[in-house]
């Protein structure tokens, strides 16, 4: 009794249940001491102010050392993981180093392979700051909780997100954030994180407007830019759009991309996913004006050298489907192309070995100068359904899609295009050309088919 007590395989069931491997009481600082303790706490029993974060629907599950004085003005937990209950789910921590003394809190925790750390001062109202991130600015979240939680500020680099917002108004802060949506996914609502990964936003963009906190669901709105922007898995130069993004609808809408590739404008790309249903996209809208295909450009690429085709115009409308199911998405097109030869070569150029194998072929009767294409979407593929005035330089030739395999283009941009012609002039064959297309949008390769040539005429 002198120097306290060792028990071992304790089985505590009541308020809350706990088995404990050892259980020591530490005499001379008059402590209890838990040595790896399985712990569940019931949601009814987290009445204490600093526990008001946890949802109360929901039970409290870990496993840890625990070291505490009976009135728990002290209190010191090592976890090695447990699940906490807070805004509707489970999340699981792990490597909890948290320590409580007289109203004042600190900790450090893993959570989704990041660390995280915090402070806490308890008492008429409980203020705080969350550390996230090791950087050399990691970002620094400062809150108070009375009522409500409010969020004074945002400050710093973390997970993809360089932030400085600041306080407007209880839960309403006003500031701006550069975004890397690839790095920012991973900490994300796998629902979430989806969103982005699908259409392929990465690094360039910037956040500005106002983030308002509701029932620990955020709201962004404002404007999104930004240069050199990843989208789609090209790179952009410029971006400049209107944004609002909560957690189960996103709208951007007012959409401006410009490139030397061309020029891309949205009315608005509604994201939508409510009731833990799988999310949906919706774009009524996109036109792309004076796109070349030549210069598109991957991230981290180079541009390669300008070719003559120029789509004039293309327009896609009522767009939609399940965001991660792209054999579901469909859609209306049509497009406006020019392909003038004289400037230098295009998808349509045919390789010149091949060319020198047919005696007094012209060029330029293989080479649609202006066209007008119609297509669709539809099970994951860009169905194209007609091709009409398409003519090569002077008309002396007309282009037709073969129906015979139907021409397509996939969702990554691998072509399966042929072309046929017919001819107002005499040549020195008698049988149409086939021009096969294949490869990919912004690398094709074009080749040409034939069935047989007759002689001279």
């Amino acid at each position: 009794s002198a120097k306290g007590a060792l028990l071992q395989g304790i089985d505590l069931h009541g308020r809350f249940d706990c088995i404990i491997d050892l259980l020591e009481y530490d005499k001379k600082r008059s402590h209890w001491i838990f040595h790896n303790a399985q712990v569940h706490l019931p949601g009814s029993f987290l009445t204490h102010r600093f526990l008001q974060f946890f949802d109360k629907e929901r039970d409290l599950n870990f496993t840890a050392n625990l070291d505490f004085a009976p009135d728990f003005s002290t209190f010191v937990c090592t976890m090695r993981e447990g699940d906490i209950p807070f805004n509707g789910a489970y999340h699981r921590i792990e490597n909890l180093d948290l320590s409580w003394n007289s109203g004042k809190c600190n900790g450090a925790l893993q959570y989704l392979d990041h660390r995280y750390q915090f402070n806490v001062q308890v008492d008429d109202k409980i203020t705080g700051r969350l550390i996230l991130g090791e950087e050399e600015t990691p970002l620094a979240i400062d809150w108070e909780y009375g009522d409500a939680l409010f969020i004074q500020s945002i400050e710093g680099s973390f997970g993809g997100v360089e932030a400085a917002f600041h306080a407007e108004s209880p839960n309403v802060l006003v500031g701006s954030a550069h975004v890397d949506f690839t790095t920012l996914s991973l900490l994300l609502p796998p629902d979430v994180a989806q969103v982005f990964d699908e259409i392929k936003m990465g690094k360039g963009y910037e956040l500005k407007g106002r983030l308002k906190v509701e029932k620990n669901k955020p709201h962004f709105r404002g404007i999104l830019s930004g240069k050199a922007i990843e989208l789609f898995s090209f790179q952009f130069r410029t971006l400049l759009a209107q944004v609002d993004l909560g957690s189960e609808l996103i709208r951007i809408f007012d959409v401006k991309i410009s490139d030397s590739a061309g020029i891309m404008k949205i009315d608005e790309i509604v994201l939508e996913g409510k009731d833990n249903k799988p999310w949906t996209i919706s774009i009524p809208t996109l036109t792309i004006l004076e796109m070349r295909p030549s210069l598109l450009q991957r991230p981290g690429g180079t541009v390669g050298p300008i070719d003559p085709l120029v789509v004039r115009e293309l327009k896609i409308t009522d767009f939609k489907g399940l965001l991660d199911e792209g054999k579901s998405w469909t859609a209306n097109g049509k497009a406006h192309f020019i392909n003038s030869y004289k400037r230098g070569e295009s998808i349509f150029d045919l390789p010149a070995n091949m060319l020198s194998r047919i005696v007094g072929l012209d060029l330029e009767l293989l080479i649609p100068v202006t066209g007008d294409l119609t297509f669709d979407v539809k099970d994951g593929y860009f169905n194209l359904l007609e091709l009409t005035n398409a003519y090569s330089e002077g008309k002396r030739s007309e282009f037709f899609l073969e129906m015979d395999p139907p021409p397509t283009m996939d969702l990554d941009g691998n072509l399966q295009i042929s072309l046929k012609m017919k001819q107002f002039v005499l040549l020195k064959f008698t049988e149409s050309l086939l021009i096969s297309i294949d490869g990919v949008l912004d690398d094709p390769q074009v080749h040409l088919k034939k069935k047989r040539f007759f002689g001279l005429m």
